[in-house]
């Protein structure tokens, strides 16, 4: 659309009457193709980083004002080497001839750029980005909030160990009336039941691998597949067997990382 209206209003500038329509649809596609870019990232750019402390319409315009500047030195070079740019009267052969041009020409470019562009930006793509980032946005807080929720919990059970030996959570063990808890700092006991250990934990941080073992998703480096049974070895080299009722969901879990 902004491209049959650049040509339709000749607002680019033109050869006389013998301009060739042609060469100013060209020199509108150049404007726009090298326009839209610039336009799309200065203007999500600035709603992104600035969008939290000033309204996303008046970011977006900016990025757009600012992208004027690139895009008026850069949609000019191309049209220039495609042998379509506007020069009026002048002859445009030499390179010194086509930046004399440009230069006396620079300030109407990038007003066109800077007003135009950015109405047809705002009025073709702001709603979506601000739909976008509005949706990323309450994502992002989601995930803060599950990862939040998740951190109590593991750090509840995380607690129970020696100060140095909290970590990163990597596999919990039964072993009787106590959990063995391995974290990347270490591994100690603690007094509690297996199934309640289990329970306290987010579902989707690890999963059950046998009766007596649970792990971390993110801590496991390798499986080893013998014949019928199957080996987690986590990222500390510790080897914990998985249980047949589990093979199924350790072998769709960790599919990638199975070695015969």
């Amino acid at each position: 659309m902004a491209v049959l209206i650049l040509t339709a209003s000749r607002t680019i500038g033109t050869v006389g009457e013998e301009r060739d329509p042609f060469d100013t649809f060209v020199h509108s596609v150049i404007l726009v193709g090298v326009s839209y870019p610039f336009q799309t990232l200065f203007a999500s750019t600035a709603m992104s980083m600035f969008g939290a402390k000033l309204p996303l319409w008046l970011c977006a315009i900016v990025g757009c004002i600012v992208a004027a500047i690139p895009a008026s030195v850069l949609s000019p070079t191309i049209s220039w080497v495609a042998g379509v740019m506007p020069t009026g009267e002048a002859i445009v052969e030499t390179r010194e001839e086509f930046f004399q041009n440009v230069s006396s020409r620079l300030h109407y470019v990038f007003l066109l750029f800077a007003t135009l562009g950015t109405l047809f930006w705002m009025l073709l793509n702001y709603r979506w980005w601000v739909e976008h980032l509005q949706g990323a946005r309450g994502t992002a807080e989601q995930d803060r909030q599950n990862e939040e929720a998740a951190s109590a919990d593991v750090a509840h059970l995380l607690r129970k160990l020696p100060v140095q030996k909290r970590g990163r959570l990597l596999a919990l063990s039964a072993e009787q009336h106590y959990v063995r808890v391995r974290t990347e700092a270490g591994e100690d006991l603690v007094l509690m039941p297996f199934s309640e250990a289990i329970a306290s934990l987010p579902n989707d941080l690890g999963m059950r691998i046998h009766r007596s073992h649970w792990v971390s998703r993110n801590a496991v480096d390798k499986v080893k597949a013998a014949r019928s049974s199957l080996m987690v070895i986590l990222e500390n080299g510790t080897e914990l067997p998985v249980s047949r009722s589990f093979s199924g969901a350790v072998r769709e879990t960790w599919s990638d990382l199975i070695e015969s």
